[in-house]
């Protein structure tokens, strides 16, 4: 096992240990019902916490291991390069102004010639489902997550901690939903894992992959 798979590997044994913690504590003697039903209830806020979390420090872990090896513009795969330009130049930017476009040009100048310290920024968007998360993946050139066995999935996760985050009531979370959800996690975690770890090793940071 590399450091990277061993580091993301760590990242999925502490994240479980939580989602355990919260799938147990509901049942615990001594909680009165309201209490219980409190503690289901925003349990959903913090299994998606973990999720997200998840994925912003894998990529983190990813990206570290990829600076490590001071490869350059020629070196990376155009998704890469791409994706770190965005994030450093926010390639959306218009720059309307003469200055703002000559900004920019020098910085590409001087981009092509050093080595490429790929930003750290990951777009979660802060709503990690299927369609951003297939996006970032798409952005390091990684296989994407297959549909059939994750958007309903996720988008459920997503729309259940969206609804209890804003104070919403329309949608009534117990333990069973909550089951529902850590397994969603713990799934989309070991796919996420595996999409990255064999990335990596089958080079598909560099310009020359498939």
């Amino acid at each position: 096992m590399n450091q990277l798979e061993q580091e993301i590997v760590n990242e999925i044994d502490w994240r479980t240990k939580e989602l355990s913690i919260i799938r147990l504590t509901p049942i615990k003697h001594g909680l009165t019902y309201e209490e219980k039903k409190v503690i289901e209830k925003y349990s959903s806020v913090a299994i998606y916490s973990l999720w997200e979390g998840f994925v912003h420090q894998c990529f983190t872990i990813y990206i570290r291991t990829l600076n490590s090896q001071n490869l350059n513009c020629k070196n990376l795969h155009l998704n890469l390069v791409t994706h770190d330009l965005d994030m450093k130049c926010n390639l959306r930017n218009e720059r309307i102004h003469f200055d703002a476009k000559c900004e920019f040009i020098n910085f590409i100048y001087k981009y092509q010639n050093l080595p490429v310290d790929i930003s750290m920024t990951i777009p979660t968007e802060s709503n990690v489902n299927l369609k951003v998360l297939n996006k970032i993946l798409f952005s390091f050139n990684l296989e994407s997550l297959p549909e059939k066995n994750f958007k309903t999935r996720l988008d459920k996760l997503l729309m259940v901690r969206n609804h209890i985050a804003h104070g919403e009531c329309g949608i009534t979370v117990n333990r069973s939903l909550n089951e529902e959800l850590i397994s969603t996690v713990s799934d989309s975690m070991e796919a996420v894992a595996n999409v990255i770890v064999d990335g990596y090793k089958n080079q598909s940071f560099l310009r020359n992959s498939s």
